[in-house]
């Protein structure tokens, strides 16, 4: 994610454009299933890139793993973002 406090989501091509990074929604339309969450997008507001994506919690609620792929979920990456104490 930029750096800088005021940076702006530059290459994003939908109503996200040119708006402050900081704050901006990037996981969407996401539904409650039995594994986690799935059906929504998440977003790389460095490259402006939108993904699908799938969500799961792990370690008690703790860790969020967020799968982002194009096309088959086979086809992405996963991150996992660990919650803030």
């Amino acid at each position: 994610m930029p750096e800088e406090a005021d940076a702006r989501c530059n290459a994003c091509e939908d109503e996200r454009k040119d708006q402050p990074v900081a704050g901006m929604v990037i996981l969407r339309n996401l539904k409650a299933d039995v594994d986690g969450f799935s059906g929504g997008d998440v977003l790389d507001p460095e490259s402006g890139t939108v993904y699908s994506c799938l969500l799961r919690l792990e370690g008690e609620g703790k860790r969020l793993v967020v799968r982002g792929y194009v096309g088959l979920s086979l086809f992405g990456r996963s991150q996992t973002w660990q919650r803030a104490e």
